[in-house]
């Protein structure tokens, strides 16, 4: 094995390690944020809307989506971030194809920085009803946490160093679960798929095999 090899290796058990410390620290907030405030459809907030700023930019509400990011991080050592926090980093998929961000800046980020430098980024509330169900199949979340691990590539990739969960009314579950059929493991964890969401659905396999043996497939 070659040194690029094991080095690559050693980076992925890293990561294995942390995308599990990260999981338990947000479960734990997630569980000291219900019982002090209730379960999330009682929070009061609302599907994230969508409209145009004065430069008729594409411009998303942020409102909802702060209130969960600060409910979350009272329960955490946190740093919040600035506006400009994520200026200069590329979102890709798993094969590093870039992924169009249509939105405006935000007015506040609704995320948050761990000691270890984990970010928390907090993603579209969706409606009151679908919160209230909380359920993966069919799928009815409050909103979707997505954590990155920075580093120097300046890139957020899906599954490599960026990873999703769904956030239910009293609960986070990692996308790719066996029951996912919004993004399953199969279609949206496959290195041989270069299709948008490639690598959302790569959360639940590392945290319950840990490795990250799906980026070694060979691809078609």
């Amino acid at each position: 094995m070659t040194l690029p090899t094991l080095l690559g290796r050693y980076k992925e058990k890293e990561t294995v390690t942390r995308l599990k410390k990260t999981y338990s620290i947000l479960s734990q907030a997630m569980l000291f944020a219900v019982e002090e405030y209730g379960t999330v459809d009682t929070w009061g907030i609302s599907p994230s809307s969508i409209g145009k700023d004065e430069d008729n930019k594409t411009k998303l509400d942020t409102t909802s989506m702060i209130t969960i990011a600060d409910r979350l991080a009272m329960y955490t050592k946190h740093t919040r971030l600035a506006q400009d926090w994520g200026e200069g980093i590329v979102e890709t998929n798993m094969q590093r194809t870039p992924l169009k961000n249509n939105y405006a800046q935000f007015d506040r980020p609704a995320a948050f920085a761990l000691p270890d430098g984990t970010i928390v980024m907090i993603g579209l509330v969706w409606n009151k009803s679908q919160c209230e169900k909380s359920t993966v199949n069919p799928l009815n979340i409050c909103s979707a946490i997505v954590v990155y691990f920075p580093d120097m590539s300046k890139k957020r990739i899906e599954g490599v160093n960026q990873f999703s969960f769904y956030m239910m009314k009293d609960r986070i579950i990692p996308f790719g679960v066996p029951e996912d059929t919004y993004n399953p493991f199969d279609r949206y964890c496959d290195i041989s798929k270069d299709i948008r969401q490639s690598g959302r659905g790569c959360t639940a396999w590392v945290l319950s095999k840990e490795n990250m043996n799906y980026l070694h497939k060979k691809r078609s």
